[in-house]
């Protein structure tokens, strides 16, 4: 589904408007696409998602193999950057 994204572009901090087509950002108007407007800030590649990267299940220690795997589906998706927090304690 094509997107028009309307927001504040940072770190301008001025008005923006984006359009996804096929799952890649334009500044090309794309026919038929639904209009989402954000009270927010709009900065392309940011996203906040919850994974655990390397984490065979929860609570289970780090697997170094599954991190690799992991971290290339991450960049297979579009992702940039990714923060593996980590945990307080080491099993």
């Amino acid at each position: 589904m094509a997107l028009h994204l309307r927001g504040t572009r940072l770190p301008e901090r001025e008005p923006v408007e984006l359009w996804t087509d096929d799952g890649r950002l334009s500044f090309r108007p794309v026919a038929g696409a639904r209009t989402l407007t954000t009270e927010g800030f709009i900065l392309p590649g940011l996203v906040d998602a919850h994974t655990h990267p390397g984490a065979p299940g929860p609570g289970r220690p780090l697997d170094e193999a599954l991190l690799r795997d992991d971290l290339r589906a991450h960049r297979a998706a579009g992702v940039t950057a990714l923060r593996a927090m980590g945990a307080t304690i080491r099993l």
